[in-house]
This record gives structure tokens, C-alpha cells and sequence, in this order.
């Protein structure tokens, strides 16, 4: 063999070695992958999932909508709709007269009146204004919203003898619906002289 040819046949191995290292490394990494792959098929079809890629799960979770309501503001939706409900049942008995351990529209009490208002919203309240001014939790006078019980002493006496229920608030007044032994279901101004003089607490029952 010439020192020409021998040359070109050595050109000719060098070049295909060089070739198929280089296609070797191809192979064996392309190979490797999918059996990584099929191996994480394997175990999250055992696990019970989808093995889907991180990019993948970055377009789906960008295709989710973006909840805003939280728990406390749906909370806060259920109260001011139990509270919107017990008023209108309260006005509903408007006008009617007063009558110790009245509950219809035949005569009715201050605590019946909270009882009955409180059950169309679900609510179950004892039955005395004594017993109900322990139920739900404290409300401070300046925080009180429509639908807070409002209980009152009386005279000569620091007990609990009369509840009402919170109806509005207007240019920071307060008023209240209740059955006033007197005139029977109706609304006051709780800052009157009278009810504000014997105003005892407040309780959120919702």
C-alpha cells in the first residue's frame, strides 16, 4: 500500500470513530431520557396522578381563575344576610300590641319578638331578655350594626327587663325595633333621653 493511500485510509477510520463516539453520546443520552420518563409514568400511574411537566402545569394553573373571596368575607355575606332576615321578620310584626309572652301577631314581647325574628334566620334564641342578653358576644355601644340585640335595665333596678334589635343607623344615630309595653312593635331612637338613660349592653347573636 502506498504512503498516499495508507494516509486516506487512516483519514477514513479517524473520521467514522470520531463519527460514531459522537452519535454513541447521542444515543445513549436520548436513550436515557425516556427511560427516565417512562419511569416517572410508571410510578405517578402508581401514585394515581399525571406526570405532567413543570411547564405544562405552569400554562394550566395560569388558565385557573384568581379566587378573591375569602372565607371571612363569605362569613361576613351569611351574617349580614341572617341579620337582614331577622329585621324584616321584626318588621313584619309592626304595630302589633304588646302581650307578656306573646309570640304572633296577636300580642307579642320584647323577648318574643328577638325569638321569633331569630328563628326565620335560623337562629335560635332563649326564650327571656335575661337569658338572651347572655347569648352571641359582647358589642360595645359605638360598634353596634343593625341587627345586634340592645338590652335595657329599668327603674330602680340593674337587672335585664328589656331587648330590642338594632333596625338602622342614620347620621350616626342608632335606632331600635322592640315591643314597647306601652305602644306595642315599633322603632326608637336609642340616644332618647329615656332608653339611653337605662341602655345596659349590646350582643351580635349572627
Amino acid at each position: 500500500m502506498s504512503t498516499k493511500r495508507l494516509y486516506y485510509f487512516l483519514f477514513f477510520i479517524s473520521l467514522t470513530t470520531l463519527t460514531s463516539c459522537q452519535w454513541g453520546k447521542q444515543y445513549t443520552y436520548a436513550t436515557r431520557q425516556d427511560r427516565l420518563t417512562e419511569v416517572e409514568k410508571r410510578e405517578a400511574a402508581a401514585l394515581g396522578i399525571s406526570s405532567t411537566t413543570p411547564s405544562n402545569q405552569q400554562e394550566s394553573s395560569d388558565e385557573l381563575p384568581t379566587m378573591t373571596t375569602t372565607e371571612e368575607g363569605v362569613k361576613n355575606i351569611s351574617a349580614a344576610g341572617k341579620a337582614k332576615t331577622a329585621l324584616k321578620t321584626a318588621w313584619s310584626y309592626k304595630g302589633v300590641k304588646y302581650k307578656i309572652g306573646g309570640t304572633t301577631k296577636k300580642g307579642m314581647d320584647c323577648s318574643g319578638l328577638m325569638l321569633v325574628s331569630w328563628q326565620s334566620a335560623n337562629i335560635q334564641l332563649p326564650r327571656t331578655s335575661q337569658e338572651q342578653s347572655k347569648t352571641g358576644k359582647y358589642v360595645a355601644f359605638a360598634s353596634l350594626k343593625p341587627g345586634d340585640l340592645v338590652f335595657f335595665t329599668g327603674p330602680g333596678s340593674n337587672y335585664i327587663k328589656h331587648v330590642g334589635m338594632i333596625s338602622k343607623i342614620e347620621n350616626g344615630r342608632k335606632y331600635f325595633i322592640h315591643a314597647s309595653t306601652s305602644k306595642g312593635v315599633r322603632e326608637d331612637e336609642i340616644s332618647d333621653i329615656y332608653w339611653k338613660k337605662y341602655y345596659k349592653l349590646g350582643r351580635r347573636v349572627h
